[in-house]
């Protein structure tokens, strides 16, 4: 006896997993409020330094990380600098308040794929991070 299965609801697409990484914790919820309206984004961890950020990525898998460029104990770039050679797979968004093209190249050069300026993130970062997709 052959039987088939057939549904009419289409496969839910994977929701884009993301950590956010800054050491302001008012900026980070206001971050994870925003992500969090968006139903195909999920917010798997929030990290305030460069080590927390390794430790998260090494447990949850993020497709995403958005970085902050100045950390406590080792900065962003070199945060994204180590995620990226341990983590190839995963896409870094450098996210910062300084817009100096110097921090920016840095991120660049450290392995990020985007930059969203702090004071750009409520227009841009939804945007960049499914353009990462």
């Amino acid at each position: 006896m052959v039987s088939s299965f057939s549904s009419s609801a289409a496969a839910t697409p994977a929701k884009i997993r993301v950590i956010l990484v800054d050491d302001h914790n008012r900026f980070r919820v206001a971050l994870r409020q925003m992500l969090e309206t968006d139903a195909e984004i999920e917010v798997v961890g929030e990290a305030s330094d460069g080590p927390e950020a390794m430790q998260l990525v090494d447990q949850t898998t993020p497709d995403i990380v958005c970085m902050d460029i100045r950390l406590l104990i080792f900065d962003g770039v070199e945060a994204t600098r180590r995620l990226h050679q341990s983590h190839p797979e995963v896409k870094v968004i450098g996210i910062s308040g300084q817009a100096e093209q110097s921090f920016i190249n840095a991120m660049f050069d450290a392995g990020a794929v985007a930059y969203v300026s702090k004071a750009n993130v409520s227009n841009d970062l939804l945007p960049t991070i499914h353009r990462m997709r």
